[in-house]
């Protein structure tokens, strides 16, 4: 005669189960928030990089307009701003500006600026403001320093919030610099 399960055994056993299927789910939801995670903090950095890869090439097109003035208009030597006034010969904001013409030339006071309301990094035509263009979004803080006549630093820090693992926001920073040096 085959003997059968008790009660005793059975809920035993649905209580091994259900505990094995609690450890399971959280593993399943660490594994889950640290590739998240991983993802959030890789995508925060390729885009700090991305924004910090606009600006650069943006101020080596910084060009005095004559030989007694310099490209870079603000900040001074050995001042951190949060914004850098430059002057160069071609419309960065216009899609599609007119050619450059040695014989005529005509030079734009430009600005990037940090805007620290809408946490935005915008280029900026400094005598009419109204026509910018969007640089970085999310920035926690932007900081450009004049090392010297045509050596600046820029460093942004952007910031965003992910949920850990129990579903609370985290922040998450990344702060990236870069060393240029001006054409003269």
């Amino acid at each position: 005669m085959k003997r059968a399960l008790t009660v005793t055994e059975l809920i035993v056993a649905c209580a091994i189960g259900v505990m094995l299927m609690a450890i399971g789910m959280l593993l399943f939801r660490r594994v889950t928030f640290a590739s998240l995670s991983g993802s959030s903090q890789l995508q925060l950095q390729l885009s700090t990089r991305e924004s910090l890869r606009r600006m650069v090439p943006l101020l080596k097109m910084a060009t005095p307009p004559n030989s007694q003035q310099t490209a870079i208009y603000s900040p001074d030597i050995g001042l951190t701003t949060g914004n850098i006034v430059f002057c160069c010969p071609e419309d960065l904001l216009n899609p599609q500006p007119p050619p450059f013409d040695p014989r005529d030339p005509f030079y734009i006071l430009l600005q990037i600026r940090y805007d620290p309301s809408s946490r935005e990094v915008l280029l900026e035509d400094f005598y009419t403001p109204t026509r910018s263009n969007v640089l970085a979004y999310q920035v926690s803080d932007f900081k450009i320093s004049r090392l010297h006549r045509i050596g600046l630093r820029l460093q942004i820090e952007r910031q965003i919030l992910i949920n850990d693992s129990r579903g609370y926001p985290k922040p998450v920073k990344y702060q990236l610099s870069d060393v240029l040096q001006l054409p003269e």
